[in-house]
């Protein structure tokens, strides 16, 4: 038993801090403003109704993504979000 305390002793006295996560680049992340997409969700009604064939409510969506707190951040570095892609201005998600 004693050799055990000894040796979790000597391993605890050598763990490595934890690293931030970083960028591509080698920037860390600032994760203290990190969004998460639940945020973005809220209950409305069904639009399919007032939508469908109309192309004006792509506009719409591609202006709210500025205004979003998740969104916005993909658009300031899509490259660096692999599960995001940007196809004639629209956000998709690649699941």
């Amino acid at each position: 038993m004693e050799q055990q305390h000894r040796e979790a002793t000597e391993l605890a006295v050598n763990v490595e801090a934890p690293q931030m996560p970083q960028t591509p680049e080698g920037i860390p992340l600032d994760l203290s403003d990190d969004p998460m997409a639940i945020k973005s969700l809220g209950t409305f009604p069904n639009l399919r109704l007032h939508v469908e064939g109309d192309r004006s409510v792509l506009k719409h969506i591609q202006d709210g993504y500025l205004m979003d707190p998740l969104f916005s951040k993909v658009l300031d570095h899509i490259e660096h979000h692999k599960n995001f892609k940007l196809i004639d201005d629209n956000i998709y998600t690649c699941n």
